[in-house]
């Protein structure tokens, strides 16, 4: 059994998190798997009440039982198991099931990735979009809105892009993206975390810039030139184009809520891929304008605050026009269809400490 769980953990850490640091790690004492976050692998200045870090962790979650059906499991968790342990997120029992059938999604844990290419603007058809919605009756709660519109689309596309022109105008925000890129396929290969660059599709000149404005003092030099503005145009156009966009929230904020709403996200996504779709997170201005609402944290400027909530305010404007009645949005994507992507970054083997 020992041997079917590391195999089972190590198919599940292909889970999506913040600039791939995988902020998980594992304890197994017989059939009992326990999961903990680990908060020093995610960045606090984007993230208000660790509400990206459980978010995260519920994708771990989603993938363990997902894959255990393949090693034939039935899964019992239960999440947030013990108060004395605010770092352990959740437990999941193991149970030999003779008649377990493999999960259709088990298939797409490997190749489930993100696609920061430019999209097609062909529509979503409403059959495929259905075969989405359906998931959310596993998770009360959680809605999703699609936007088709193009106009939509793109107003959205520049809405999130304010993140990016803060991130090149604030020191400590560029540090902390900058700090955990690895620039070569070698680096990443050795390391098996961090954002690489190679994952970015950036052509060559624009990885030589990037590896110019890592320096603070030249990216700085270049935003009094109107720098940041230009790379938020560019990335407004990225963002911009999809044939959908989908945005996902919550009804209550508590942590069970955003690990919940964390294992729909991870359902999606693997459903999408299995639909042949591709997909582009963009969450930066979700949890930084939670970060100047609710913390006030004295690393934004008034002026950085002001734009995270006047955009921020497009995003939750055009979602209630979609029929939105919760009140937290958690998560933002677009989607559509793309060219494959040339660079998918890997993963560390499972961090798993095995009890007597």
């Amino acid at each position: 059994m020992k041997e079917e769980i590391v195999q089972l953990l190590n198919d599940s850490v292909t889970a999506p998190s913040p600039d791939n640091f995988q902020p998980w790690k594992f304890s197994v004492t017989g059939n009992v798997i326990d999961i903990y976050k680990v908060p020093q692998l995610v960045n606090k200045l984007l993230d208000f009440k660790e509400h990206v870090l459980i978010l995260t962790n519920g994708m771990i979650v989603e993938n363990i039982e997902i894959a255990a059906s393949k090693y034939g499991y039935q899964c019992s968790t239960v999440v947030f198991p013990d108060p004395a342990q605010p770092d352990l997120v959740a437990r999941i029992s193991l149970m030999k099931d003779p008649g377990a059938r493999l999960n259709p999604l088990y298939a797409f844990l490997k190749t489930r990735c993100t696609n920061r290419k430019l999209y097609k603007k062909d529509k979503i058809s409403p059959e495929i979009l259905a075969a989405l919605t359906t998931l959310l009756k596993d998770f009360p709660g959680v809605e999703v809105q699609y936007v088709n519109e193009q106009e939509q689309i793109k107003k959205i596309g520049k809405a999130v892009s304010a993140i990016d022109k803060i991130m090149c105008e604030n020191k400590e925000l560029h540090h902390a993206l900058f700090q955990h890129i690895t620039w070569s396929i070698a680096e990443e290969q050795q390391t098996h975390q961090g954002l690489s660059l190679d994952s970015m599709e950036l052509n060559a000149a624009e990885k030589q810039l990037f590896k110019v404005i890592k320096n603070w003092p030249a990216i700085n030099a270049l935003n009094k030139i109107g720098f940041s503005g230009v790379i938020r145009s560019q990335n407004a156009t990225q963002y911009g184009s999809a044939g959908c966009s989908a945005i996902i929230s919550i009804r209550n904020d508590s942590n069970s809520d955003y690990l919940n709403a964390g294992r729909f996200v991870q359902r999606f996504w693997l459903k999408a891929t299995e639909l042949k779709l591709s997909l582009h997170p963009i969450v930066g201005l979700i949890y930084c304008n939670q970060k100047v609402t609710h913390e006030n944290p004295s690393i934004f400027s008034e002026a950085h605050a002001k734009l995270l909530n006047e955009n921020y305010s497009v995003l939750d404007s055009i979602a209630a026009t979609m029929g939105k009645t919760n009140s937290h949005i958690v998560f933002y994507f677009r989607m559509g269809y793309a060219k494959p992507t040339l660079y998918q970054s890997t993963r560390k083997k499972a961090e798993i400490f095995f009890n007597g």
